[in-house]
């Protein structure tokens, strides 16, 4: 939501995003975090929900809220068919300390390189670090 579509309460309460000049849409990271997974699982939009994980990563926000932003652009982009580009993702996912999303991106990063035809031994590497970190298979 931008800040045309608030009111006074929201402002004071700081939960507000603001548009820029070129009309992008700025706000409280973990609600564009939560923006873009509602955009990815509920309405099976990738590009929107690529926009505001893109946004996400732009504002104000820990390393689990970058993490999982990371690992929803790549969600995003494999629905795209951009394998290589969420490969990245996932990878820069795993930069960030060890967190809550840390078997989440492990996860997809195996289903990527899988999809991507890559090493076998990476993508056995990351699906068991997944299950180790408690992620479901």
């Amino acid at each position: 939501y931008c800040s045309q579509d608030i009111d006074a309460n929201d402002t004071e309460a700081g939960s507000v995003s603001s548009t820029d000049p070129q009309g992008e849409c700025h706000g409280h990271g973990k609600s564009l975090i939560a923006m873009a997974r509602l955009a990815l699982t509920s309405h099976e939009d990738a590009n929107e929900a690529l926009r505001y994980a893109n946004l996400s990563l732009k504002s104000e926000i820990d390393d689990d809220r970058k993490m999982e932003a990371h690992i929803l652009a790549g969600r995003s982009k494999i629905v795209m068919g951009e394998t290589e580009a969420a490969i990245d993702d996932f990878r820069q996912a795993l930069d960030f300390h060890i967190g809550e999303a840390t078997g989440e991106a492990h996860y997809h990063l195996a289903i990527a390189l899988q999809a991507a035809g890559g090493d076998a031994h990476a993508i056995e590497n990351h699906f068991e670090q997944a299950l180790n970190m408690g992620m479901p298979l």
